[in-house]
């Protein structure tokens, strides 16, 4: 069974900030109240879905336990057409004062998606009383941490404003795709809070929390941020780069700026990052270069290819983007331009890159095309040991035997 309790030191520094109080549970605001029942039948049959929302609001907003026999007569007798987030308008009203009827209730609902009123339930409640709803489904043996269920109550804990609480339940959990995922969503709920309140709460977080989760949380913080603000997330980088839980992080800042901001900023500043101590080769920052420079030209290759043939020869930092631009013009079987690629790679000015990006296309052009690769080396400034290796390649040899059957089409379901 997963403890929801970790010490009390964990974030402490975190609730300190927040002590005066930012993120507190919202007040209820809207349209005025009304406990008739017809204006909630009214609302599940009419169309107009700002009517219909705003007459559903009316009447949950004052939803209370004299209401509850009429209004679960009307939401059985209309509830074709009643859509996920109405559900979870419904389990809002009905979680304010008798939650496990509420679930009680979901649980006999078998109309629309499977579990749909469930998950509204469960996420209404979490957004009330959390642990409440855990250990109701303990009680019933029906809790697993990574079931929809209780994805469903951490979703809605994520948003009450008990930011510390939620966070030691998510650092609890087993690691896995799951826990990543909470751990995501949380972090983009307080971002759109405030940013440098993101980077406190990744901050707080203890080196030797379960599970690798302080780099889990500085991963999801700077994609976060660096979507939301490239500048502060270079700052961000800065004071934290070399240390274990920042591994992979530059790839995400890179992606994300170039996703965002503008890429030529992205490029000036990771080249003039200086070499990390200790370190010959910066490998994170060149992985990081590729990986911008690849999604910049996935997303607009005409600027991206005019912008490097400016830019490479005033930093020689580029390397990776110029290497990552050779095999782009080489990937594609259909417009495969091996010329073009390997006057790319010709210009890499590290050795060991350069043989490593020249090497692999001038061997596929030798496959395709081996007198059109012997006039091109005939002009190439190439070192022998270059040429040796493009030349050395042994021809490929079928077996006898080992052709492969044809692959069986798919079928499509109907």
């Amino acid at each position: 069974m997963m403890k929801l309790a970790l010490p009390l030191l964990v974030l402490l520094g975190f609730v300190v900030g927040m002590a005066a109080g930012r993120w507190t549970a919202p007040v209820a605001s809207g349209p005025p109240a009304t406990t008739n029942i017809d204006t909630f039948r009214s609302a599940l049959r009419e169309q107009d879905r700002l009517t219909r929302t705003h007459d559903l609001s009316r009447f949950l907003l004052a939803f209370g336990p004299e209401d509850a026999t009429e209004t679960v007569a009307a939401l059985e007798a209309n509830r074709i057409g009643v859509l996920e987030h109405e559900m979870q308008l419904i389990m809002f009203g009905w979680t304010r004062f008798d939650a496990p009827a509420a679930f009680a209730w979901a649980k006999t609902d078998t109309y629309g998606k499977q579990g749909m009123a469930e998950k509204a339930a469960m996420f209404a409640w979490g957004f009330r009383d959390p642990l409440a709803a855990i250990e109701h489904l303990k009680a019933d043996d029906e809790f697993d941490p990574e079931s929809p269920l209780a994805r469903a109550i951490v979703s809605g804990w994520s948003r009450n404003g008990d930011v510390p609480g939620v966070t030691d339940f998510i650092i609890a959990m087993p690691t896995s795709k799951h826990r990543s995922m909470l751990a995501n969503n949380l972090t983009a709920i307080i971002a759109n809070e405030s940013t440098e309140d993101a980077i406190s709460w990744a901050e707080a977080i203890p080196l030797d929390a379960p599970g690798e989760f302080k780099r889990v949380a500085y991963l999801r913080t700077m994609s976060a941020l660096a979507q939301r603000d490239g500048p502060r997330a270079m700052r961000w980088y800065e004071e934290h780069r070399a240390r274990d839980y920042t591994e992979s992080s530059l790839d995400v800042l890179a992606r994300r700026f170039v996703e965002y901001h503008d890429p030529d900023l992205l490029f000036a500043w990771l080249v003039a990052l200086p070499p990390i101590a200790g370190q010959l080769v910066d490998t994170e920052r060149d992985s990081a270069i590729r990986a911008g420079f690849r999604l910049w030209m996935k997303k607009k290759p005409s600027q991206a290819s005019e912008w490097l043939e400016l830019q490479a020869a005033i930093l020689p930092g580029l390397d990776p983007a110029v290497a990552e631009m050779a095999l782009a013009r080489s990937r594609s079987a259909k417009k495969f331009d091996p010329a073009e690629a390997l006057g790319w790679a010709i210009r890499i000015q590290d050795p060991k890159l350069r043989r490593d990006t020249i090497v692999p296309i001038a061997r596929r052009w030798r496959r395709r095309d081996l007198d059109a690769l012997n006039a091109w080396l005939s002009t190439a400034d190439l070192s022998e040991e270059i040429r040796e290796a493009i030349l050395s390649e042994k021809p490929r040899e079928q077996k006898v035997g080992s052709a492969k059957p044809a692959r069986a089409s798919k079928r499509r379901r109907p």
